[in-house]
C-alpha cells in the first residue's frame, strides 16, 4: 500500500474514532446548535420536510434525514416504526394492537401515540419476540 493510501486509511480511522467519542446529536434550537444525549430523545418525526426531535426538554430540529438518524442510533435502541417516525425503545410505555396487524406505541412522556405501520410491525414483533 502506498504512503498516501496509508495516510488516507489512518485519517479515516481517526475520523471514526472521533465520531465514536462524539455521541451527541447536533440539533437546532432558536438559531443555535445544541448537543443532545441520545438517551434524552423520545422520538424523531417528519413535519413538512423537516426532521423534528422530541425530548422531555422540548422540540428541536435536525438537518439530518430520518434514514441517517436511524442508522446512526439503531445500536442505541432506536427503532424505525413508520416512514415518518423513529422511536427510542427505552421510552416505550406500552404497545397497543391496532387494526390490520399494526400497533400504536405509547411513550412514557409523549402525549400522542405513535403508529407502527404494517411494514415495520413484523420487525417489531421479531425484536420483541411477540
Amino acid at each position: 500500500m502506498s504512503k498516501a493510501a496509508q495516510q488516507s486509511v489512518s485519517s479515516l480511522n481517526d475520523k471514526e474514532d472521533i465520531r465514536q467519542v462524539i455521541d451527541q446529536i447536533a440539533v437546532w434550537k432558536e438559531n443555535s446548535i445544541v448537543l443532545i444525549d441520545p438517551a434524552m430523545i423520545l422520538y424523531f418525526t417528519m413535519d413538512k420536510k423537516r426532521v423534528l426531535i422530541y425530548t422531555n426538554y422540548g422540540i428541536f430540529e435536525s438537518n439530518n434525514s430520518l434514514e441517517y438518524l436511524e442508522g446512526r442510533l439503531s445500536n442505541r435502541g432506536f427503532f424505525r416504526c413508520h416512514k415518518s417516525f423513529v422511536i427510542n425503545m427505552d421510552h416505550v410505555d406500552k404497545i397497543v394492537p391496532w387494526f390490520n396487524s399494526t400497533y400504536l406505541v405509547n411513550l412514557k412522556a409523549a402525549a400522542e401515540p405513535i403508529p407502527v405501520s404494517r411494514h415495520y410491525a413484523k420487525r417489531l414483533r421479531s425484536l420483541l419476540n411477540i
